[in-house]
């Protein structure tokens, strides 16, 4: 407000014969309607107000001191709540001034509108008014003020008079990736954990492109936001099979103070895909992401073929996660100090051949590719609480793009990269040594006809594997009890396409995981009509 004080200099050495005809005016206090503006930065505007109009040679303006002793004598609320035009017209008269001015800054999203209004009180009518918009800050809010000062005063604003605050511009923090081969997909030599999800091995050329160092932020998605050009809706909570997860509130991270430099979460892909265009860019491709996580040479982990032991890698789930979660399945004697998300770049030691940090780890990341076509997005790379056999560059998972996840978040990329299609591994066949046992409960159930899937049938298939149920709460939530509600659609081929769980009442995200991975390797009959849901209520009792 250094400027308002020179101004406020300027006037008091203007001299007296310079007001010889100009009319009295009564200034009242600015009205602020959805603004974080303080009194201060507002007591200052008015300042500029008076002095503006005494500058300009056009008006007199009345000492703030005997406006507030009229207000006093009238018995107003306040100096500054006199904002109503019959208050103000009242006051103005018992001054003897001529004119009055009234004035309000209003807020319209991420922009601020200013209106002053002049008011002829022998008429009691609107002589004239001044409009401007801009920022909301008090710098913004200066400038629209003085621009709308001009259209009443004729004043033409100053060289020196402060712009209106610009967009906040996008960080850009991204490392090259070249052109070239690389060794891409999950290759059981090295990868004992190779899934039939993920994409079978093979060499692979991309074309040069970027990608973000680290995580997108929620300092760096406020900016987005700041610019219009970015949804904050939803982002304080979960939000995942149809239903707001208010227990897992606490580890979104926006409007969480301290948590700026996290890595912005709880977002949907659509959210994502708006920040990455607004930074000049867009979402990786899964072969994009893959190749800046693992290089040219097919390693498993961006650091190399070390699993999680004692150095500080990547955030995932671990002894950190099991001290709030005793019954989570963890990377044994494996601690990274985070239960939740950490701030980006804590784990330089895990960054990639070509520098991107935080690829494994942190938060799952949303891609631009189908997991199924048109239905759910790959992510990639574990996040906070992903199981450790899961938390490596080759692992492949989905997520639906509507729902939020605390675990979720998104990096951006630009460039010609391009992507490489995503052929799925066989399924292992199964050795002796690895058959799951058969329990004698299992032979004696009633098998599924073998015409098409029915309700029935699907509760035949569903009670044989009670046994498994069992096991996972045996080694993910011993002694629990309660209800899993379970969502299954089975595709035409009777394979299951999508699978769901979610514990009533207390979370059992150990537990929801062993049982999804149970319902992904089902089969079925095949459905008469390309394609069946179900919901199917799974009851733990005491002593199961």
């Amino acid at each position: 407000m250094a400027r308002v004080k020179w101004l406020v200099w300027l006037v008091a050495m203007t001299p007296a014969v310079a007001w010889a005809e100009a009319p009295v005016v009564a200034v009242f206090a600015l009205e602020a309607k959805g603004t974080t503006l303080g009194s201060a930065d507002l007591d200052g505007l008015m300042d500029y107000v008076e002095a503006s109009l005494a500058e300009s040679k056009r008006y007199q303006v009345i000492p703030r001191t005997e406006l507030k002793a009229a207000l006093n004598r009238q018995k107003a609320e306040s100096y500054k709540a006199c904002y109503d035009e019959s208050c103000q017209i009242e006051i103005g008269k018992e001054l003897a001034a001529e004119k009055s001015l009234a004035g309000a800054v209003t807020r319209f999203g991420n922009s601020c509108l200013v209106t002053l209004k002049l008011y002829d009180l022998a008429k009691a009518t609107q002589e004239a008014a001044g409009t401007a918009k801009g920022g909301c800050d008090a710098e913004g809010v200066l400038a629209s003020l003085d621009a709308a000062l001009g259209k009443l005063t004729g004043k033409v604003p100053a060289a020196s008079t402060v712009a209106p605050k610009a967009p906040p511009r996008p960080r850009i923090d991204r490392v090259v990736v070249p052109e070239g081969r690389f060794r891409f997909g999950c290759d059981p030599a090295k990868d004992r954990a190779c899934r039939s999800e993920d994409p079978l091995v093979r060499d692979a050329t991309l074309a040069e492109f970027r990608i973000d160092r680290r995580e997108v932020t929620v300092a760096d998605y406020g900016g987005c936001v700041e610019a219009g050009a970015c949804s904050a809706a939803g982002l304080e909570l979960p939000h995942w099979e149809g239903l707001d997860r208010a227990e897992w509130a606490w580890a979104c991270n926006w409007g969480k103070a301290g948590r700026e430099q996290h890595p912005v979460n709880c977002v949907d892909w659509g959210q994502a895909d708006a920040y990455c265009r607004w930074a000049q860019g867009r979402l990786p491709t899964e072969a994009e992401w893959e190749k800046a996580a693992r290089g040219t040479d097919g390693r498993t982990y961006p650091w190399g073929a070390e699993a999680y032991r004692t150095k500080k890698l990547a955030n995932i789930a671990d002894e950190a996660a099991k001290r709030a979660q005793p019954r989570w399945f963890v990377a044994e004697g494996y601690d990274d100090g985070f239960y939740g998300t950490a701030p980006v770049g804590s784990f330089p030691a895990g960054a990639s051949p070509f520098g991107a940090e935080d690829m494994i780890g942190n938060v799952v990341e949303w891609s631009a590719s189908w997991f199924t076509q048109g239905g759910l997005r790959s992510t990639r790379g574990g996040g906070w609480s992903t199981l450790p056999d899961a938390a490596r560059v080759a692992f492949r998972s989905h997520g639906n793009p509507t729902e939020r996840h605390e675990s979720t978040g998104f990096r951006c990329v630009d460039g010609a990269g391009g992507d490489v299609s995503l052929a799925a591994m066989p399924a292992p066949a199964l050795t002796p040594a690895a058959k799951p046992r058969t329990r004698l409960r299992d032979l004696l159930a009633p098998k599924p006809p073998s015409g098409p899937l029915t309700s029935k049938s699907f509760l035949q298939v569903m009670k044989q594997h009670q046994g498994a149920a069992r096991e996972c709460r045996q080694q993910h939530a011993p002694g629990w009890s309660g209800m899993v509600s379970l969502e299954i659609t089975v595709g035409s081929e009777g394979q299951v396409t999508r699978a769901a769980a979610h514990a009533k009442g207390q979370a059992q995200p150990g537990l929801e995981r062993c049982l999804v991975d149970e319902l992904e390797r089902m089969r079925f009959s095949k459905p008469e009509d390309g394609e069946m849901r179900f919901k199917y209520p799974l009851v733990f009792r005491p002593g199961d």
